[in-house]
């Protein structure tokens, strides 16, 4: 419910012209929304995978608004580098909690998610 990672909670509306300009220039969409579906269906069962879905979020960002991206200080942002320190304090903020898992634990589950992947469970891409 933290405002600074509203803009990443859910998915961004393709049917808008801003949405279908954001998915031509990051090409492969990422958001909470989708990560937690994916932590659902167990297809994102391990930290390893976890951390990957939040960097691609974050990579998603990079591309969209940084200096070079669709709405880089070229579209006049007043503050163009805001969403990345946002998406950037997301991963972080993630990441600490992730790190409170019990390391026993963790190892547990990538073991685990190894083992799915290899008897042809789906994973999450």
């Amino acid at each position: 419910s933290d405002k600074r990672f509203r803009e990443w909670a859910r998915p961004v509306d393709l049917t808008t012209e801003a949405g279908a300009e954001y998915a031509a220039v990051v090409g492969a969409p990422m958001e909470l929304a989708r990560l937690l579906a994916r932590v659902n269906r167990r297809t994102v069962s391990c930290r390893s995978a976890f951390e990957a879905h939040l960097r691609r979020i974050v990579q998603c960002a990079e591309a969209f608004y940084g200096p070079d991206g669709a709405l880089g200080a070229s579209r006049g942002m007043s503050d163009p580098m805001r969403p990345i320190a946002n998406v950037h304090s997301l991963h972080d903020e993630a990441v600490e909690m992730l790190d409170e898992i019990d390391p026993a634990v963790a190892a547990a589950a990538e073991e685990l998610a190894a083992d799915r992947a290899r008897l042809g469970y789906p994973q999450a891409d």
